[in-house]
C-alpha cells in the first residue's frame, strides 16, 4: 500500500471512498513474503510530491462535501457555479455576480446562502480533525520509533563532542607538557654532556701529570 493510500485510508477508514495523504518522502517496511524480496531487505522509498497531495486533498475535500450537499439550490450549487466561471476565465467578481443571479433566479436569499456556508464549514471542519487525527496516528506508525531513537542519538552525540572536546584539550595539555620535560632533558643531557667532556679533560690531564711523575721516579 503506497504512502497516501495509507494515510488516506486512515483519515477515512469508515467510508468507502478513500481520502487525504501526507506529503512526505516515506520508506516502506520491507514484506519478507514478497517475491523477490529478502527478509529485512530496505524498500525504495515512495517520494509524494506537495502537487499530487495538494490534488488528492482537493478531490477528498470535495467528495465529502459531495456527500453532505443539501437539496435544492444553496451554497454548494452556488460555490458550483463560481467555481466554473472562475475557471472559464471570468474575474472573481464576475463569477460572484452570475452565481449570484442564479440563486436569485432560484428565488434563494443570502441568509439562506450562509446558513448553508455554515453547514458546509463544519463539514470541512469535520474532515480536518479527522485529518489531524489520522495525522497522528500515521506518526505513531512510522515515525514515533524513529523520532525516539534520533532524539537518544542526538544525546549520545552531544555527549560524544563533549567528550571529544574534553579529551582534545587532556591531549593538548598532556602534548604541552610532553614537550616541556622534553626540553629540560635535552637541557640536562647537554649539561652532562659538558660534565663528562670537562671531568675527562680534567683526568686526562692530571693523569697525564702523575705519569710523567711517575716514570721519572722510576728512573735508576
Amino acid at each position: 500500500m503506497g504512502l497516501l493510500d495509507r494515510l488516506r485510508d486512515l483519515v477515512f477508514e469508515e467510508n468507502e471512498q478513500a481520502e487525504p495523504a501526507l506529503a512526505v518522502t516515506h520508506v516502506a517496511t520491507p514484506d519478507p513474503s514478497a517475491s523477490g524480496t529478502a527478509a529485512g531487505a530496505a524498500a525504495a522509498p515512495e517520494v509524494v510530491s506537495s502537487d499530487g497531495a495538494h490534488k488528492l486533498f482537493a478531490d477528498s475535500l470535495k467528495q465529502a462535501i459531495d456527500r453532505s450537499n443539501l437539496p435544492g439550490f444553496d451554497f454548494y450549487e452556488l460555490h458550483q457555479i463560481f467555481a466554473a466561471q472562475v475557471r472559464a476565465g471570468s474575474s472573481a467578481e464576475t463569477a460572484i455576480q452570475k452565481a449570484l443571479d442564479s440563486a436569485g433566479v432560484m428565488r434563494v436569499s443570502k441568509d439562506e446562502l450562509l446558513r448553508h456556508h455554515d453547514h458546509y464549514a463544519a463539514i470541512l471542519n469535520e474532515e480536518r480533525k479527522k485529518f489531524a487525527g489520522a495525522l497522528l496516528r500515521f506518526r505513531d506508525e512510522n515515525l514515533k520509533d524513529a523520532q525516539a531513537r534520533q532524539s537518544a542519538l542526538g544525546a549520545v552525540i552531544e555527549d560524544k563532542k563533549r567528550l571529544l572536546e574534553q579529551m582534545r584539550a587532556e591531549l593538548g595539555a598532556a602534548e604541552r607538557e610532553k614537550q616541556d620535560i622534553d626540553a629540560r632533558v635535552a637541557e640536562k643531557n647537554a649539561q652532562m654532556e659538558d660534565l663528562k667532556h670537562g671531568f675527562a679533560r680534567a683526568f686526562a690531564d692530571i693523569a697525564g701529570e702523575l705519569a710523567v711523575l711517575s716514570t721519572y721516579l722510576r728512573r735508576p
